[in-house]
């Protein structure tokens, strides 16, 4: 129940160095072995399989060496540096971009984004983790017309409005999920944030005692 991420939690300080990789499919070269592969080099080799183009700076690099020679050959590595555009953050952006949609569709056409409402949650959520906050905010306001008590849209909308900057808004929404369900920890979560990055530091302490009351081992 802890964040594992490196240099976040504890996971790492018990991975070990070193792993193991294994390929299987029709174009893998059979018993082949794989000597020096890194972490870094798994997305580079999905991409490329995926028939998608290779971030040019990606620091790992696509496996070559395990697939047949004839596959290799007829699918030659693609290159790109527009995945950058993608992630950027902009305070201009009113509405998808013509590479978000783009993206999109080809996540459609992967199956990774099947449609109906989990659909729009995670890419509303991928929206917000790569900084596209009016594109989220769309999204969370289209869930919330179809489910308007909705707890964890109402917080994502909140946070979007944070990050914009309409913080007035984002406390706003909290704490009308704080008013259904007093002891929600992700609202109280981001409600404290928003004061502590705004400098209200005697706010941001009411916040962080509300939720240790609930969870004092939190």
């Amino acid at each position: 129940m802890t964040d594992s991420r490196m240099g976040f939690g504890q996971a790492i300080e018990w991975h070990r160095l070193n792993g193991a990789i294994a390929i299987y499919g029709n174009i893998v070269k059979p018993a082949y072995e794989i000597d020096d592969a890194s972490v870094m080099d798994i997305a580079p080799t999905i991409l490329h399989l995926l028939g998608m183009p290779v971030d040019r700076k990606m620091p790992g690099k696509v496996l070559l060496d395990a697939f047949e020679e004839q596959w290799v050959e007829a699918h030659p590595i693609a290159y790109t540096s527009v995945y950058d555009s993608l992630f950027a953050p902009t305070d201009a952006a009113v509405g998808p971009s013509a590479a978000d949609q783009a993206l999109k569709d080809k996540l459609v056409s992967l199956g990774y984004v099947a449609g109906g409402r989990n659909a729009l949650v995670n890419l509303a959520n991928y929206y917000h983790k790569n900084g596209k906050y009016a594109e989220a905010l769309d999204l969370y306001k289209q869930l919330l017309d179809e489910d308007p008590g909705n707890a964890d849209v109402k917080i994502g909308m909140s946070n979007a409005y944070s990050k914009m900057g309409k913080d007035d808004l984002a406390v706003r929404g909290l704490n009308e999920v704080l008013e259904s369900d007093p002891d929600n920890l992700k609202a109280l979560h981001s409600l404290g944030n928003i004061h502590a990055e705004r400098g209200r530091g005697m706010e941001a302490l009411q916040v962080a005692e509300r939720a240790l009351a609930i969870d004092a081992a939190n």
